[in-house]
């Protein structure tokens, strides 16, 4: 009993969820880019590669803020 009725409100939760996502402008502009990035290779690497220097920076800016507070 519990099952089916938690189905059915599932179900229906993920039908209005798709159906508000499908009109969606400020949501369909990210996942073009996405599926664009993950179709091509060599725009792959050079997004891996600015995410690394990135999140390289980030650490180091990270360990020079905390070394800053111990010094």
């Amino acid at each position: 009993m519990f099952a089916q009725i938690s189905e059915k409100i599932q179900l229906t939760f993920w039908d209005l969820f798709i159906a508000f996502l499908s009109r969606a402008s400020w949501l369909k502009w990210p996942i073009g880019i996405a599926l664009r990035v993950r179709s091509d290779k060599q725009l792959k690497t050079k997004v891996a590669t600015v995410v690394a220097i990135s999140c390289t920076g980030l650490g180091m800016g990270m360990l020079l803020y905390c070394l800053a507070l111990i010094l």
